[in-house]
């Protein structure tokens, strides 16, 4: 996937900017203006980041998720990240830790985004049968198959899919 350099750009520098406030906040005094300044630039080099990040994974999102399973798996993985933000509010950690926390968590993220660009192609997504034939749901010719086809066929064709 051409889209996985970017993403692991993102990814790889995303622990980098957040490492800048996270050290200025343990170690600097507060209302200091370097403090401010390194906190500030750390959260604008980070935001940079997620500017990357977004388009990046919205691109290896599409090539690795089935477009008729996206809602539920980008729902599913709702479910944690948001468990994880409630967790980090109702621990009342110092901003300090909950950086080094996020730090912690965005360089599994650069590891898990690592194992993306190693795997092959043919095992980055599943297969679906669409009018009886295996065909790649990654490929521009699966979503054509899906696209011209009934919307109440393909509805019912994924029931009968789920039920099996």
């Amino acid at each position: 996937a051409t889209a996985l350099p970017p993403l692991l750009w993102a990814l790889g520098l995303a622990p980098l900017a957040l490492l800048a406030p996270a050290i200025a906040l343990r170690e600097l005094p507060a209302g200091g203006a370097d403090r401010t300044a390194l906190v500030l630039w750390g959260f604008i080099a980070f935001e940079f980041c997620c500017g990357l990040y977004a388009p990046a994974v919205s691109a290896v999102k599409s090539a690795f998720v089935p477009e008729g399973l996206r809602s539920s798996v980008y729902n599913a993985y709702r479910v944690p990240m948001n468990a994880a933000v409630l967790a980090v509010l109702l621990a009342d950690l110092p901003p300090d830790t909950t950086l080094l926390g996020c730090i912690a968590l965005l360089v599994i993220s650069l590891g898990a985004g690592a194992t993306l660009l190693a795997a092959p192609a043919a095992a980055a997504g599943p297969t679906s049968a669409v009018d009886g034939a295996a065909v790649d749901s990654r490929s521009a010719s699966g979503y054509t198959a899906v696209a011209a086809q009934d919307p109440q066929e393909v509805v019912e064709s994924a029931r009968e899919e789920v039920s099996i």
